[in-house]
């Protein structure tokens, strides 16, 4: 299909100061002919753009425009354009679902309904325009500052079914791959961090995720590291994940951490230098030794 692209400055958004120059004069077959291509849409355009079909649907010369208002949209026609964050493409779904239900799919009038609609449309739309930026590859852009926004935008039960790990990971639904096995992934992950030089607001993401790993996992993530004990990387997570907090403050050089108010900052800030005192293999058995104890 061809496509009629109009051009945009970043001041001016031409598809929306076009639809208003429509929308004040009810041009209907002016509309028809806008949505007869694919058209790049901000939220904001596509907001004036459900708003004169919402009044299309009650006027008598209006069917054939309407018509073709839901060709754009619902063959992926629509593409959409500024979408940057979880609150970008929440907005883009709130209209795309006011869309939805003015065209009659009841389903948009719940939640889950309107959920796995939602889902569905991106997912067409990025088998349609592979080229093109989807909700999905906005979420895998996503930090770990910025991963919980995502939580709850899309279904669940589909993220599960079709998302890879890093879609999962990307969108905050780390308890999600707990549950199906792959708390190394989350390991290997989190342990790119340094904590030593993380940024306040990190180091509480991440402890906050680690602390979600349950402790038979981390001992066996330990354990499939034996080879490089003195790798420093591979305990990073296990310094602040609950059963190392335990272990280290049970240890002479970390026994006033249990008097400390913040704990985890403690840990973070002198575990590097600690753990290169494990890493002969016999403190590194001792260290697993003990963290078994206080896993049972």
């Amino acid at each position: 299909m061809d496509s009629k692209v109009f051009s945009k400055s970043k001041v001016n958004d031409a598809s929306l100061a076009h639809l208003k120059s429509i929308s004040c004069t009810r041009k209907w077959q002016v509309l028809a002919d806008f949505c007869s291509y694919e058209q790049k849409l901000t939220v904001p355009a596509l907001k004036v753009l459900v708003s004169m079909y919402k009044r299309m649907k009650k006027q008598h010369p209006a069917p054939a425009a309407a018509a073709c208002v839901e060709n754009l949209i619902f063959q992926h026609n629509a593409i959409p354009q500024q979408l940057v964050s979880a609150n970008d493409v929440r907005e883009w779904n709130q209209l795309l679902r006011w869309f939805m239900q003015l065209s009659g799919k009841t389903e948009a009038d719940t939640d889950d309904g309107a959920n796995k609609l939602l889902y569905d449309w991106w997912r067409c739309f990025a088998a349609q325009h592979p080229d093109k930026l989807n909700a999905f590859d906005i979420a895998r852009r996503s930090t770990v500052l910025t991963a919980d926004e995502w939580k709850g935008l899309f279904p669940i039960q589909q993220l599960r079914r079709d998302a890879s790990d890093e879609t999962l990971l990307h969108c905050g639904e780390i308890e999600t791959l707990v549950d199906e096995g792959k708390s190394d992934y989350v390991i290997d992950f989190l342990n790119k961090f340094d904590m030593s030089t993380a940024a306040p607001e990190v180091k509480n993401v991440i402890c906050r995720w680690a602390a979600l790993i349950p402790a038979k996992d981390m001992l066996e993530y330990l354990n499939s590291t034996a080879e490089s004990p003195d790798d420093t990387a591979n305990f990073r997570i296990f310094a602040i994940h609950p059963l190392g907090l335990d272990f280290l403050m049970q240890t002479d050089c970390f026994g006033a951490i249990a008097l400390m108010e913040n704990q985890f900052k403690a840990v973070v800030n002198d575990y590097p230098h600690e753990f290169e005192r494990f890493a002969e293999r016999s403190r590194y058995a001792a260290c697993l030794g003990n963290a078994l104890d206080v896993a049972i």
